[in-house]
């Protein structure tokens, strides 16, 4: 009787400590990609709270959305995200402004032997001064990378484009 209540209180109070426990806050080298983005220190990430009607409704993955702040102001969204490479998945990083424009996009961990040049800087930076509304049909192809392109191009646009979404239903700001 007595070890039955023990054990109910031990998972109580460790549900309470799970329950308590802040949503998860970006990596060093999200903060790092971020802060040189908006050439800033001490930008605040706050994640996008998105409830599972909403999430389906607009077709969103996975996704993790971060409205960032600087004194107090809103100055744009980080999202970090996976997307499918040949056999495995990369993760990227999608920093816009507050009118969606794409600032800085980052190839964060490429885990393939094959298709790593879709995180150079010069590749990348195709993408900045994108919108919701661009086209892109003027991505550059890479060889030995065609897999790894298509799928940083159909995971930008779709990330743009569940942003535009969020924000005119002012979910986001």
């Amino acid at each position: 009787m007595k070890s039955t209540l023990l054990h109910k209180v031990l998972i109580l109070s460790s549900l309470a400590c799970l329950a308590m426990t802040p949503l998860m806050q970006p990596s060093k080298k999200v903060v790092k990609q971020v802060e040189a983005a908006f050439d800033l220190d001490s930008i605040v990430f706050n994640p996008v709270v998105i409830d599972n009607d909403i999430a389906i409704n607009f077709d969103l993955k996975e996704d993790t959305i971060y409205k960032l702040s600087a004194n107090d102001n809103i100055i744009g969204y980080a999202i970090i995200d996976k997307a499918p490479s040949k056999t495995a998945q990369f993760d990227y990083l999608i920093v816009t402004d507050t009118e969606l424009s794409i600032i800085r996009t980052r190839v964060l961990t490429y885990r393939e032997e094959y298709g790593a040049a879709i995180g150079s800087y010069r590749w990348l930076k195709q993408f900045i001064g994108k919108t919701p509304q661009s086209e892109f049909h003027d991505i550059a192809a890479i060889s030995g990378a065609t897999i790894s392109v298509r799928s940083m191009k159909k995971a930008i646009v779709e990330s743009l484009k569940n942003l535009n979404q969020l924000k005119s239903k002012k979910i986001i700001p």
